[in-house]
This record gives C-alpha cells, sequence and structure tokens, in this order.
C-alpha cells in the first residue's frame, strides 16, 4: 500500500481498513487514541485488543501522533489474553 509521507499510521490505516471494507471504532482516552475493534474482533476487559507495530517495533505513541514518512510496515494485531 503507499501512502503519503505527511500522514499518520492511523490515517493510513483508516484508509486500509475502509477499503477492505472493515468495519473499525476508535475512541480518544487521556488524550490518546485507542482502538477498540477493526472487524469482527473487539476488546474485552483488558483480556484482549488491538496492538500496531510500525517497521517491527511497537511504539509508545498513538498511532494517530505517528507519521508515516520513511516508514515501510505497519501492522495491527489483535492479542487475546485468555
Amino acid at each position: 500500500m503507499d501512502w503519503p509521507e505527511n500522514a499518520s499510521v492511523f490515517d493510513v490505516s483508516k484508509t486500509f481498513f475502509t477499503k477492505q471494507n472493515l468495519d473499525y471504532y476508535y475512541e480518544s482516552a487521556n488524550g490518546y487514541l485507542y482502538v477498540n475493534s477493526i472487524g469482527d474482533l473487539t476488546d474485552a476487559n483488558e483480556k484482549s485488543g488491538w496492538i500496531f507495530t510500525v517497521d517491527g517495533r511497537q511504539p509508545t505513541n498513538s498511532a494517530d501522533l505517528i507519521s508515516t514518512k520513511g516508514v515501510s510496515v505497519v501492522q495491527w494485531m489483535y492479542v487475546d489474553f485468555r
């Protein structure tokens, strides 16, 4: 997927989700964007949820604060600790 260098990781992710017809839900908590669900997979009482990596690393900043400039890969992963 090609993306503009001035976009955020969340901007390009939203574009991808929309093109793939994936429903997604997000909210802002304490000033940070948080993705609650993508497709049929949603958070479950802190026992599961979505994380993302940028070029294989898990950032500490919110996806809407990370620029795609110089980024090769963005990956969203669902983790389930149950």
